[in-house]
């Protein structure tokens, strides 16, 4: 009886493997059709096709042979997925993707970015080496110096992750300023209601500059933007005539009107009484002001605005 039994058990066992055997080959040969189906399709209507096909999926099919990847790496796709998912692009996004080597690797990397960020907004690496480069355009050539003046808005309204991203993007220029050969000095300027110089001008390792960021302390309470200007006019007005001056604003912008008019006038003021003045604002925190920052930075140009307003790492306003 056993002996019948088993040898049931192995004539289903083999019904069933027979079955899938046959299921198997009926998918295969469906498979085979719909690539025979695909290939079949001119150039013209696979690049039609593309477009509705899923980010994860367009790079499997660029695996599949010579044709499809030359359709699915398309320079001009993968320019339109990142406009899809963060455009309208801008001139830095054009820049990062010079530096990455193609549109596709920009858009992994700030997809990757996105994913660690969660709701934050950041830049991704090629983004801020973008923005590093940006300040590098503004040095003196390197037989005169160059004192970037970064200027940490402090206030109550900045987290400490915000406050973290801020010292971070400190270190991440001077050490792209320093690698291509620039004079540069450092200066860094914490502000809120009231105003603390955390380095004075002067050329410093990048070790010891890492040292005395991460030794800083939020200092609280509100936003004066005009104050941090005034005092990095102070900082910089003994400097050589012919430097480059370059003063970075790390800040929400959140100011009221009163004190962003005052903003505006103390940077039109250090602008005019000293030479080779660049602002640059770069947005940090929770509902950045971004107007209020191209105001303050406009006064050296309303046509440096565009470049000159970075938002590093933003996030909407709470709806409550």
């Amino acid at each position: 009886m056993k002996v019948l039994r088993n040898s049931g058990i192995l004539l289903r066992s083999n019904k069933r493997l027979r079955s899938v055997e046959e299921q198997t080959s009926v998918v295969k040969l469906r498979s085979q059709s719909c690539c025979t189906f695909v290939f079949a399709l001119p150039d013209e209507l696979l690049d039609d096709l593309l477009p509705h096909v899923d980010t994860e999926d367009l790079c499997s099919l660029s695996q599949v042979c010579r044709r499809l990847n030359k359709l699915a790496e398309a320079p001009s796709r993968w320019h339109s997925l990142c406009a899809e998912r963060w455009g309208p692009l801008t001139e830095l996004h054009y820049a990062a993707a010079t530096l990455a080597g193609s549109w596709k690797k920009l858009y992994r990397s700030k997809h990757e970015t996105d994913k660690k960020a969660e709701q934050a907004q950041n830049l991704c690496p090629y983004e801020v080496e973008a923005a590093v480069q940006r300040l590098r355009d503004c040095a003196a050539p390197s037989d005169r110096s160059t004192i970037a003046t970064f200027c940490v808005d402090g206030s109550g309204s900045m987290a400490s992750e915000d406050f973290k991203v801020m010292t971070n993007f400190i270190h991440t220029s001077m050490t792209g300023l320093m690698a291509r050969d620039v004079n540069c000095k450092v200066a860094v300027v914490q502000f809120s209601n009231d105003v603390r110089v955390e380095v004075a001008p002067q050329y410093m390792p990048l070790d010891e500059l890492k040292r005395q960021l991460d030794e800083m302390s939020r200092m609280n309470g509100g936003t004066n933007i005009a104050l941090a200007i005034k005092q990095a006019g102070q900082l910089l007005k003994n400097e050589d005539a012919d430097a480059s001056r370059i003063i970075i604003l790390l800040t929400d912008g959140r100011v009221d009107t009163f004190q962003g008019r005052e903003a505006v006038k103390m940077a039109e003021r250090l602008a005019d009484e000293q030479a080779n003045v660049s602002i640059f604002a770069l947005g940090v925190g929770r509902g950045v002001e971004k107007t209020e920052m191209q105001r303050i930075i406009g006064v050296c140009g309303a046509d440096k605005v565009a470049l000159r307003y970075i938002p590093l790492c933003t996030l909407d306003e709470a709806p409550w």
